[in-house]
């Protein structure tokens, strides 16, 4: 009974691995068949199969497989070795040195290490040596760094900036300048056309008091004064007997004052100035000497003075002494070519030495003298003929006694031309009829 029992165990045993066997080999085969197709395959050259009869039979053909080469591998000695080349060739000749110096000293006698070493020294030497030689061209191609503004900047940009208008301030200040020149010489051109030429007859400048300086050494002395009044008063009575309509006395302009003389500047720069003669000068003397008026006369037109002259009085007392010396300068203010060209035509009275009172002075009247009291009776007709209530019996024994007294002067003068003028302008008023000798 003991065999049967063992034969069945080993029946069941192959029974059982039988169907595991035959999954194996289903599922074997159909895989070793897609291995021998070329599509399995894709990436590699396919198998071609040569017919040799009704069945062909396909062969493989195996991809030969790339055999890597071997790496090389450097020691440490060998890897400092290349690494000092390569700094020798980079031309960092500093670290290359240090790394051969370094493995010549561990590894005694190494041909590589000092040939390496004796480059790169070599390559230092000449690298300083170029930097040496070239220093201009090494600061000229290096880039300045930047910067920031500094206080000494910022100044000197300001005063630059304050300069540049300067220069244009000063530029437009010059032009302006040239041109208020220009309109003035036009202004005062064309006034003295429209005087000189176009009035009938031409009207002459006035006449202004200037500043009298006082020389006599007198504290407190009236004496200019007295004279700049004395020359006032002739004028103003020549203006109203001789040519009234024509010639007005000068006023002081308001602009002269010291508050406003830099508007009288600024005045002066634009506008033509006045068509008048400015009379300056000093007082000197005392007694008992005679007192001396030095007198000039300034045409304010152009600024400079074109005649100058010294008058002198021994008169007894000071106020006559004024008189006489006002009296005088005012004629000569008027025509000092024509005064000074007549003879005696400037004279003081005569006083003889050694007297007192009225046989002092001369009996003789000098034309000054003549031409204030000719002034004084043409004066009285004047103001008659203005007021339209003339004298018809007196005024004409007035103008035949002024007509005797402007005979006496030198027939040369112009003074005795212009008040016989007056006298002939005065007889056609009071006497229509009556022609003036």
């Amino acid at each position: 009974m003991r065999p049967r029992a063992s034969l069945s165990r080993s029946a069941k045993l192959i029974a059982g691995l039988l169907p595991a066997a035959l999954l194996v080999l289903v599922f074997t085969v159909p895989v070793l068949a897609q291995s021998v197709t070329p599509e399995a395959f894709p990436g590699t050259p396919t198998a071609t199969a040569t017919p040799t009869g009704p069945t062909p039979t396909p062969t493989v053909t195996r991809t030969p497989t790339v055999t890597p080469s071997p790496t090389p591998t450097f020691t440490a000695l060998q890897a400092r070795l290349a690494l000092g080349q390569a700094y020798t060739k980079g031309g960092d000749y500093g670290k290359a040195a240090e790394i051969f110096s370094a493995v010549a000293l561990e590894d005694s006698g190494n041909a590589e290490a000092l040939a390496g070493l004796d480059a790169a020294l070599q390559g230092q030497a000449a690298a300083t040596a170029t930097a040496a030689a070239l220093p201009s061209t090494a600061e000229a191609t290096a880039t300045p760094a930047p910067t920031g503004p500094t206080f000494a900047g910022t100044v000197l940009d300001s005063v630059r900036t304050l300069g540049a208008i300067a220069l244009i301030l000063l530029a437009v200040v010059l032009l302006l300048y040239l041109l208020a020149k220009g309109l003035r010489w036009l202004l005062c051109w064309l006034r003295e056309i429209w005087f000189t030429r176009f009035r009938k007859p031409p009207m002459e400048p006035g006449l202004l008091i200037g500043e009298l300086t006082d020389a006599t050494g007198e504290e407190g002395s009236p004496a200019c004064r007295a004279v700049a009044q004395a020359l006032t008063e002739q004028l103003v009575t020549w203006n109203s007997a001789v040519q009234a309509a024509l010639q007005k006395p000068v006023q002081v302009d308001g602009l002269d004052r010291p508050g406003l003389a830099w508007l009288r500047a600024l005045w002066d720069q634009v506008f033509p100035p006045r068509r008048a003669y400015r009379l300056t000068g000093a007082l000197s003397g005392k007694q008992p000497g005679p007192y001396r008026l030095s007198l000039d006369r300034l045409d304010l037109r152009s600024n400079r003075v074109d005649a100058s002259r010294t008058f002198e009085s021994s008169a007894e007392t000071l106020a006559q002494a004024l008189r006489e010396l006002g009296m005088t300068a005012a004629f000569w203010a008027r025509d000092p070519t024509g005064m000074e060209a007549t003879p005696g035509m400037l004279e003081m009275p005569a006083r003889a030495l050694g007297l007192t009172g009225a046989a002092r002075t001369g009996s003789q009247p000098t034309p000054a003298q003549i031409s204030n009291e000719v002034l004084k009776l043409l004066g009285q007709v004047r103001a008659q003929v203005k007021l339209a209530s003339v004298d018809y019996s007196s005024a004409p024994h007035v103008l035949e006694e002024a007509q005797a007294m402007v005979e006496q002067l030198p027939a040369a003068s112009k003074l005795r031309a212009d008040l016989q003028s007056a006298t002939d302008d005065l007889w056609r008023q009071v006497q229509p009829g009556r022609i003036g000798r």
